[in-house]
């Protein structure tokens, strides 16, 4: 049915843009749908938010290179589009209640 499409379609465009678009409203602009409408679809289809599933795909792509490379976590925020790495910090500890630096070192 439709809400599936778009849901499917806003999840495509997540995995293909988390890195550059951090809000809802650049999908629901590239989807031609108003975001009160790709929001409620979203939360209709999955019983999750639009912005929960762009933050999911920030965060496990940022778990990630932070266990798997070496890269500075500046450069980390920045590939993740973060031009500012404080905040990038902040994010990251608001979604998973440890800094970046302290998930690198396995620390809790």
């Amino acid at each position: 049915d439709r809400k599936t499409e778009i849901y499917q379609e806003y999840s495509d465009l997540v995995l293909q843009h988390y890195h550059e678009w951090h809000n809802v409203a650049k999908y629901a602009e590239a989807m031609r749908i108003t975001v009160p409408h790709l929001c409620s679809t979203i939360k209709q289809a999955s019983q999750r938010t639009a912005g929960d599933l762009i933050v999911d795909a920030i965060v496990t792509d940022a778990k990630a290179q932070l266990k798997l490379s070496m890269s500075p976590i500046k450069e980390i925020a920045s590939s993740l589009g973060f031009e500012n790495v404080a905040f990038f910090n902040r994010f990251f500890k608001t979604h998973t209640g440890i800094t970046p630096k302290n998930y690198r070192n396995g620390e809790d």
